[in-house]
């Protein structure tokens, strides 16, 4: 059985994030055993938070690439999560959702209305998720200042370099453009 972290790092210990995986790394046996209980917990007859995070791991598991993740079912989850349990981090998980099932657009609009929740000041990746989407919409001087704002956030040294590596390149693209004739 491989170690579950292992699709999550590199060889150098270096952060792979989700769209990136690769999924065969991913450890089949715990995924199986996780669809069973999922499985067995459907027959409750309450549905709670911890169903809907269920479901929703289920969704990542099932999908064989990133590409194929089904989004609008994510999305689904978690309008009916937000209901149950409506905290700052599972409105900033939503949002990231809404950025895949809808555009980038709608997910930033969405993360900026946590703007001004005092649990996401300090928790990166709030601050990291703007500043990908941002520079998904080609906005790299913003982009720049949400990885800023998730580089002062207490932050793992893989997740530093990642940040970092990220901010260089959102930096660089302006200048590269610049050059262009």
């Amino acid at each position: 059985m491989s170690v579950p972290a292992a699709a999550r790092t590199g060889p150098a210990g270096d952060l792979i994030l989700l769209p990136e995986q690769d999924r065969s790394r991913w450890d089949a046996a715990l995924i199986a055993r996780g669809f069973e209980h999922l499985t067995a917990a459907m027959g409750a007859s309450t549905l709670s938070a911890l169903h809907l995070e269920a479901g929703i791991a289920s969704v990542h598991a099932a999908a064989r690439s990133f590409r194929e993740t089904d989004w609008p079912q994510l999305a689904r989850y978690y309008e009916t999560l937000l209901a149950l349990k409506p905290t700052p981090v599972v409105r900033l998980n939503a949002a990231i959702v809404t950025a895949y099932a809808v555009d980038p657009a709608a997910g930033l609009k969405e993360l900026d209305v946590l703007a001004d929740e005092k649990k996401l000041a300090h928790y990166a990746p709030y601050h990291a998720a703007r500043g990908e989407l941002l520079v998904k919409l080609s906005r790299h001087r913003q982009a720049a200042a949400a990885l800023r704002a998730a580089l002062e956030c207490p932050v793992n040294g893989a997740e530093r370099e990642y940040l970092t590596k990220k901010l260089r390149s959102c930096v660089a693209e302006p200048l590269a453009r610049a050059a262009l004739p």
